[in-house]
């Protein structure tokens, strides 16, 4: 026996076209859906939990075992350098990729590049190392022995090459703030308020730093509330990228070695 065949209506954001019109069979609605629909289906909670995870998973795993099991502390290594900035170009990627079929857009996180932004961001990095300048020092002078115990410790294996270390300086703090402030901090905003928002950004930017140690929170503590209070106030995440940048040039200028990669 023939079935009776009819067409239903489907909305869709394509604006309309063949693929609009689906067979509805015996009451039954075949809706072919395409990945972005049922990504853009999600709710805003397992998007918040795959983009978390999937930025700051394993970076938040490795420094807490590095912390708690085995406190290596800061281990310079160019080739680790270089394994790092390859894991983050393939996470952004897809996570980028995700984002954007989700809606989002670099605009909503306000990473718009302008020379004048560049400039701010010079100004920001100052003005955190500052801040942590004058946190140390102030720890110091009150507890010379204790300050001297909980200073980060490097150990350097080998040597940055200047490549390395213009790819590191590219895709690192871009890594970093686009997810740690920009994503962050927009979601939590908008659901829970601007001061729950700032909080949970600094504390995953010290779970991922942890491996330093508690010297380390001297220098991210004031970095992380200087970044955060800044983007909710500018909506502007390119200058805290460049002071980013910045600052880690600075903290890594000693270990720039030669070499291609």
């Amino acid at each position: 026996m023939r079935q009776n065949r009819t067409f239903t209506h489907i909305p869709r954001n394509t604006g309309g076209g063949y693929d609009d019109w689906m067979p509805n069979v015996n009451g039954r609605l075949f809706q072919k859906m395409s990945m972005r629909t049922r990504l853009s289906s999600l709710p805003w909670q397992a998007e918040f939990a795959i983009v978390f995870l999937t930025a700051f998973g394993w970076f938040i795993y490795v420094s807490l075992h590095i912390y708690f099991v085995r406190h290596t502390g800061v281990v310079i290594s160019g080739s680790e350098k270089l394994h790092l900035v390859t894991f983050e170009v393939v996470v952004i990627t897809l996570l980028g990729a995700f984002l954007y079929a989700r809606g989002w857009t670099l605009a909503r996180i306000g990473l718009t590049p302008s020379w004048r932004d560049t400039a701010i961001g010079i100004i920001l990095a100052f003005v955190s190392y500052l801040m942590y300048r004058f946190a140390w020092t102030v720890f110091y002078e009150l507890w010379p022995s204790l300050s001297r115990a909980l200073a980060v410790h490097y150990s350097v294996r080998s040597q940055i090459s200047p490549l390395s270390m213009l790819a590191l300086l590219a895709v690192n703090p871009l890594f970093e703030e686009v997810f740690v402030i920009g994503y962050i901090i927009t979601v939590l905003k908008e659901k829970y308020g601007a001061i729950l928002a700032v909080n949970a950004s600094l504390t995953t930017r010290i779970l991922y730093h942890l491996y330093q140690g508690i010297g380390g929170l001297f220098s991210h503590i004031p970095t992380g509330l200087l970044f955060g209070i800044w983007y909710v106030r500018t909506q502007r995440l390119w200058p805290l990228i460049v002071a980013h940048a910045a600052l880690a040039l600075y903290s890594l200028r000693h270990y720039i070695g030669t070499g291609s990669f």
